[in-house]
């Protein structure tokens, strides 16, 4: 695993969603140092709120919080949406990554989520670094299983505005 290979140079990248803990989990097991980078945009639940601290209590994490605009949210599908997401996501993470000095970050998106991510690889270089998607090829299913056994938080309540009101599209990180 890159952390356990490159140390500080290895961050994870969170959203806290629904499953985030398993990300979470895995990553403390190889370094229990961890620098996880969160993009905060203002739109979480109070539910998410509380799952970060949970988090922040359950896990041993260095959290980086990127702290985005807050903007509301346009109706997605046009320019105007493509700049929230740009906004409010891409260029947040891309800043935290450089001022972190990452050469590659980890995140727990996988393939059944979106139809972009059924068509991504476990690596490629996103954003000046290489992103790592240790938990592609798992299902929403099993990372929520895993969650329940491994006794490991979960958020009930979690909307990224990136991804649209149905939460079907690609957040922007991703593309």
């Amino acid at each position: 695993m890159p952390m356990a290979l490159f140390g500080s140079k290895a961050v994870v990248t969170t959203s806290f969603g629904t499953t985030s803990a398993v990300l979470l989990d895995l990553a403390s097991r190889v370094n229990s140092d961890v620098t996880v980078v969160n993009v905060r945009h203002g739109h979480e639940t109070s539910a998410t709120l509380e799952f970060i601290e949970e988090c922040k209590n359950h896990f041993p994490i260095k959290l980086f919080t990127a702290t985005a605009p807050m903007l509301p949210a346009p109706r997605p599908g046009g320019a105007d949406f493509d700049e929230f997401q740009q906004a409010t996501k891409v260029r947040p993470l891309r800043c935290a990554l450089t001022e972190l000095g990452a050469w590659f970050w980890l995140s727990g998106v996988m393939h059944d989520e979106t139809d972009t991510r059924r068509e991504m690889e476990m690596a490629r270089v996103r954003h000046g670094a290489i992103a790592i998607y240790p938990i592609l090829d798992w299902t929403s299913e099993q990372a929520l299983d895993y969650c329940v056994k491994n006794n490991l938080p979960i958020n009930r309540d979690y909307f990224d505005p990136c991804k649209g009101p149905n939460q079907s599209l690609e957040c922007g990180l991703h593309l």
